[in-house]
C-alpha cells in the first residue's frame, strides 16, 4: 500500500470515528494531516537524495519527527 492510500484510508477512519468534533476542528485535523504527511514524504525523499552524512541525518530525523506528529493526531481520536 503507498503513502497517499494510508494517508486516504486514515481521512477515511477520522470521518467514521469523530462525531464529537465540529466540521471545523475536522478540517483543521485533516489539513494538520495533510501537511504532516506532506513533510515527512519530502524529508524522506530528500534524505535518500543528498550525499552529505549529516545532512541526511537531519533529515531522516526531521521524517521521523512529521511521521511521530502525524501518528499522534491519529492516535488522539
Amino acid at each position: 500500500m503507498n503513502k497517499m492510500s494510508l494517508f486516504v484510508n486514515s481521512i477515511t477512519i477520522i470521518n467514521e470515528r469523530v462525531d464529537f468534533m465540529t466540521p471545523k476542528e475536522l478540517l483543521y485535523l485533516e489539513d494538520s494531516l495533510g501537511m504532516e504527511r506532506q513533510l515527512q514524504t519530502k524529508c524522506s525523499d530528500y534524505s535518500a537524495k543528498v550525499q552529505n552524512p549529516q545532512l541526511k541525518n537531519m533529515l531522516s530525523g526531521l521524517a521521523q519527527e512529521h511521521q511521530t506528529h502525524f501518528d499522534n493526531l491519529i492516535n488522539h481520536l
